[in-house]
């Protein structure tokens, strides 16, 4: 086996998700962060926000929206599988961002229609594997 290439463990195909796709990550608390989503597939979704001086940690539910559309899925449970700074292209910026990929977790069978639903009317085309 070539130690070289790295080895896609995704079970579920990636969509890219057109511009104007968000989630906001909630907890019970009225504190929530407001993400643009790279891409989703049917087992979790990727996204980018700015570091506000607000954590993610304990957020464990989110919702998804296309701008203008209103929310189509809500209060989604989800794990944090990858939280990690994204580099800065402007050296002279002091906004910092983050690229955060989460796993959903325990949906309903009304929750994966409406997934069905958001990735085709939301998502420009898939993001293969090689």
């Amino acid at each position: 086996m070539d130690k070289g290439k790295n080895i896609e463990q995704r079970i579920h195909k990636r969509f890219k998700a057109k511009d104007g796709t968000f989630a906001v990550l909630k907890n019970h608390t009225e504190s929530h962060t407001l993400g643009q989503i790279i891409d989703i597939s049917k087992g979790g979704l990727a996204f980018k926000y700015i570091i506000n001086g607000k954590s993610i940690e304990g957020k464990d539910r989110l919702d998804i929206f296309f701008t203008g559309h209103g929310i189509k899925l809500k209060n989604i449970r989800f794990k944090t599988i990858s939280d990690l700074a994204i580099e800065n292209q402007i050296s002279f910026s002091s906004v910092f961002m983050r690229r955060c990929g989460i796993q959903f977790k325990n949906l309903k069978i009304e929750d994966r229609n409406q997934l069905d639903e958001f990735i085709q009317l939301y998502t420009s085309y898939s993001i293969n594997h090689t």
